[in-house]
């Protein structure tokens, strides 16, 4: 077999993939940096200004590579949550490796490979191998029943022991530090000691040094043996800081103090400027005999550069700085260079002689900036004021406890919403102010609290009708959850805020109910186990309930697990997604990652999950945006932009999946309230080929018959098959989306005219519309994101594109690619929108233009072999794909580390197919074989399914846009 290059081309790989934003500028000496010593006579030093529009936590050098390792938050697309290795001559990011939620400081072992990862979101560290480029074995920094899990202030790594981590913790919940921990291979030693924050070893370690950030005048010595800190001895001093590092003898501080080791005395001073902000960020060059300074001032970001043997400043310049930005780490690098991390901004990288001799680079132009994803949706607004809201999957219905100011004919019932059409189907008189609901996991049996009553009324969502009603436990305090338990829709777990939980079972209740007050409440998908917290006062309780025949226990309840008021929960694949973006293992009682929310921890959100679209959803308070989350990575894929309704209230609730791409949510306002229906290609991504909108690609053919062109589907959802005759043999197929129903619509496009000819899937009526021309190819797709494919045709001869945006933006007209080219369209960077690409056969070349992530170009292939892009990984992006016909090789190119792997799938003469027929979001390795039509389907949650559907000469509907 031909071996497969996968190599850069040139000036295209590395950074055409991460489409880098560089400025070079070439800045005079600011007079505010010559002149902050007050004497006027500073020397003028220049400097070049590198700013790279990917923000960082922190920056460190690794000396073997002379690289810039830096820590990439979740904020930052696409490569959020990540470790990034940089060139810093030219500021281009070589590769980035996930690492976990919010990577933030970073600190490189003595073996000069092992560099440590602070995790903020689960409040863990974890190792990174520098020579492998993966991700090692995490720890937690420290948990109790009190505070919860800790958060990290400081850690630092010993000097001689690669596996030994020191570590400063604080608390969420309450002031004050939780000690210095040591750590061996992640195994917290026993003695915590110590009120420290900044930290740092010196040149053993059995001695640390550490200042707490909130008080000036003492220093603290931290004695370590085999049991951990073992004495702590407070020395007075002036010295202070939010940052400290050891070298030489010494330890220096960001506020410009230095102290002798080992007695802590003072040494010296640097007197720094004045920072505006709360951080100053330093690095000591040893070799330069320098302490180099960056601190954040208004307009101004001020490098100053010390003598460590005289403590004289030998100068200083000042980097424009228009946001305020504050600097959070400094990395030094080449003969003259720094790297600077700030907050909420750029990392910059700059040369100056003020640092080494060396060359100063010149200016360059500046790119546009990688935009986000941010998709505006439009809104259905269903007018029927609600108490609650719940999507029951059976049936595909919106169920809304409706209260009693509604009045006839809605009022005190239960209505059933079609989502799809926005159309109420029934209404059904069930009690006194009904509110809370939960319903059984078969989809058959609906409660809800009646607050009028002070009851609880079972409702039958198959004969349409109320039944049983029971009274229940806390008087006149508010249902506030209600969770039935997995395979038995007879009993049903209450959740009376400060009246208690029980269990009922027909309406008779079990004798054990524990004396807790709870709110939220969830099942983790068996009867056995239920999730409670306590969310109305500070003691913030995360109980584990066991349920049996008598009731309900408590099993444990820690604190601070969660923290925060008016908190909603969902529990999905062994996790507990909170309204407030946290994200707890309630087994372990850790925090395993944090969803960075636009408005902050403090705003009223709404969750849910699609844990098989692998995604996470928040609606804010006011209904104006929903905050698109991978639950794998903790990165943002987008937010999906609504127009808000002033009359809405300021707690939206009630947030759940409906439909292929639907949410829905409830929205007090007023005037009663509504229920608001959005769809957009964020919430899930389009499944190709699937016809009856169940998520499953569809076995189907086309036949060329000399009446007419005949289409034969399989659906998926029933097993039955739809055979219709529709377009001309000669009509090229193009089935696609194109109503935004979540249904493929069959679809031909006639060469001779331009005409596309499409029947809606929705009430099989057909319209027709010319677009293109002769010896143009087919290209549909959603380029605009609406949720609508788009026709589109490549018109070969000349390269050119033509996009008729559904989304009424008009048609977009542009060249892109060669004559011989052959277009690969899809959505290879998770967007939501479909990307143009091509595969250059000739030099088995990909050259895809992504519509956020920018221009990527890569040679993987062969002339002969064929284009099936896919997303066969199942991250949302699309991965370059290409099918050996001479060997059946599959060669896939992974999205999300551009490594590669291949498998024989399929043999000579078979027709490629691929889709996701398993609907797991996975594309599945398919062929179709005319010889026998057989179809062989590499599914990958079920293995191989084998299905003979067809005849020789039928062309197989996934293999549509294969060229």
């Amino acid at each position: 077999m031909k071996r497969i290059s996968l190599q850069t081309k040139s000036l295209l790989f590395f950074a055409a993939l991460f489409f880098i934003a560089i400025a070079w500028c070439d800045l005079s000496v600011d007079s505010r940096a010559a002149h902050l010593d007050g004497t006027g006579a500073s020397p003028e030093f220049s400097v070049g200004v590198t700013a790279y529009s990917t923000r960082s936590n922190f920056v460190v050098l690794h000396p073997g590579s002379g690289k810039i390792y830096a820590s990439i938050p979740s904020s930052t697309d696409p490569r959020g949550n990540s470790i990034a290795r940089i060139d810093p001559a030219s500021g281009s990011i070589e590769q980035s490796t996930w690492i976990g939620s919010e990577p933030n400081k970073l600190a490189l072992a003595p073996d000069g490979n092992t560099l440590y990862v602070g995790l903020a979101g689960s409040r863990s560290i974890r190792r990174f191998d520098i020579s492998k480029n993966v991700p090692g074995s995490q720890f937690y920094a420290g948990f109790n029943t009190t505070d919860g899990n800790l958060p990290i202030v400081d850690f630092a790594v010993s000097p001689t022991d690669s596996n030994v981590v020191a570590v400063s913790r604080n608390s969420e919940s309450s002031s004050g530090t939780r000690g210095v921990a040591i750590f061996d291979n992640g195994v917290q030693r026993p003695i915590v000691a110590g009120e420290i924050d900044a930290l740092t070893f010196t040149n053993t370690e059995s001695v640390l040094f550490g200042v707490k950030q909130c008080c000036s005048g003492q220093i603290s010595r931290l004695s370590v043996n085999a049991t951990g800190v073992s004495s702590v001895t407070s020395i007075d001093s002036p010295f202070n800081g939010n940052q400290i590092s050891f070298v030489a003898g010494r330890i220096y501080s960001s506020s410009g103090h230095i102290a002798e080791v080992p007695s802590g005395s003072a040494a010296g001073i640097f007197s720094v400027v004045s920072a505006q902000g709360s951080r100053r960020a330093f690095v000591v060059d040893l070799p330069g005999r320098k302490a180099i300074y960056v601190t954040g001032t208004a307009g101004a970001l001020i490098i100053e550069a010390f003598d460590i043997d005289t403590f004289v400043r030998i100068g200083g310049v000042a980097l424009l700085n228009p946001n305020d930005l504050e600097p959070k780490a400094v990395a030094r690098w080449g003969p003259n260079g720094l790297a600077i991390s700030t907050d909420e901004g750029p990392t910059y990288f700059i040369q100056s002689d003020l640092i080494g001799p060396g060359g100063i680079p010149q200016a360059a132009p500046t790119p546009t900036p990688t935009p986000s994803t941010d998709l505006t949706a439009a809104v259905r607004r269903v007018a029927l004021p609600n108490n609650d809201i719940i999507y029951n999957p059976s049936d595909q219905k919106i169920y809304a406890s409706v209260p009693g100011v509604a009045g006839l004919p809605v009022g005190n019932t239960i209505t059933r919403v079609d989502p799809v059409s926005g159309s109420i189907l029934s209404s059904v008189f069930v009690g006194s102010e009904p509110g809370r609901l939960g319903i059984s996991d078969d989809g058959s049996t609906l409660y809800t609290s009646l607050e009028g009553s002070l009851s609880i009324s079972r409702f039958d969502t198959i004969t349409q009708t109320a039944g049983l009603q029971f009274p229940r436990l806390g008087g006149s305090n508010q249902i506030r959850d209600l969770a039935v338990l997995p395979g038995n829709p007879h009993s049903i777990v209450v959740s009376a805020g400060e009246g208690g939980i029980a269990v009922y079972d027909d309406g008779i209740l079990r004798p054990f109910s524990p004396n807790i007050e709870v709110g939220p409440i969830e099942h983790n998908g068996t009867p056995n186990t239920i999730y409670a917290y306590h969310d109305q006062s500070t003691g913030f309780y995360l109980y584990k309930l066991s349920v049996d025949a008598n009731g309900l226990s408590v099993v444990s309840s820690p604190r601070n697990v969660i923290y925060r008021f008016n908190v909603t929960m969902i529990f999905d694949s062994g996790r507990l997604y909170c309204s407030d973006g946290r994200v707890v293992d309630p087994e372990t009682n850790r925090q395993v990652g944090q969803f960075v929310l636009r408005d902050g921890f403090f705003t009223s959100y709404s969750v849910t999950v699609d844990s098989a679209a692998r995604r996470a959803y928040f609606v804010s308070r006011n209904d104006d945006f929903v905050e698109v989350f991978d639950t794998d990575t903790f990165n943002k894929v987008g937010t999906i932009v609504i127009q808000p309704d002033p009359q809405a209230g300021i707690f939206v609730g009630s947030l759940f999946r409906w439909g292929r791409n639907g949410l829905a949510f409830r929205v007090p306002t007023q005037s009663g309230g509504y229920i608001a229906l959005v769809q957009s290609p964020l919430v899930a991504k389009a499944i190709p080929f699937d016809f009856d909108g169940d998520g499953k690609t569809d076995i189907g053919i086309f036949r060329p018959a000399a009446s007419g062109g005949e289409w034969w589907i399989n659906r998926s959802s029933t097993g039955q098959t739809l055979s219709l005759q529709f377009g001309a043999s000669t009509d090229r197929i193009a089935p696609a989306d194109y109503t935004g129903d979540g249904k493929t619509d069959i679809t031909v496009w006639r060469p001779s005219t331009g005409e596309w000819y499409v029947i809606r899937s929705e009430d099989n009526s057909f319209f027709a519309f010319p677009f293109g021309s002769n010896g143009d190819i087919p290209v549909p797709a959603d380029y605009d994101a609406d949720g609508k494919a788009d026709a589109a045709v490549f018109r070969p001869s000349s390269a050119t594109w033509f996009i008729s945006q559904s989304a009424g933006d008009g048609t977009r007209i542009f060249q892109f690619g060669v004559t011989g080219d052959q277009p690969v369209v899809s959505d290879y960077d998770g967007d939501g929108k479909a990307d143009v690409g091509i595969f250059r056969p000739e030099q088995g070349e990909w050259w895809v233009q992504r519509s956020t992530a920018g221009l990527v170009a890569m040679q993987f292939g062969a002339s002969t072999d064929k284009p099936v892009q896919g997303d066969y990984t199942g991250d949302g992006k699309t991965d370059i794909a290409i099918w050996r016909p001479s060997t059946g090789q599959w060669l896939i190119v992974r999205s999300e580390d551009l490594s590669f792997y291949g498998f024989p799938f399929g043999m000579s003469g078979d027709v490629v197919a691929p889709g996701d027929y398993d609907g797991d979001g996975k594309f599945d390795a398919t062929v179709f074989r005319p010889s026998s039509s057989t179809w062989f389907i590499g599914r990958t949650t079920a293995g191989t399914q084998i299905v003979q559907f067809g005849a020789n000469g039928d062309r197989p509907l996934p293999n549509s846009f294969v060229p």
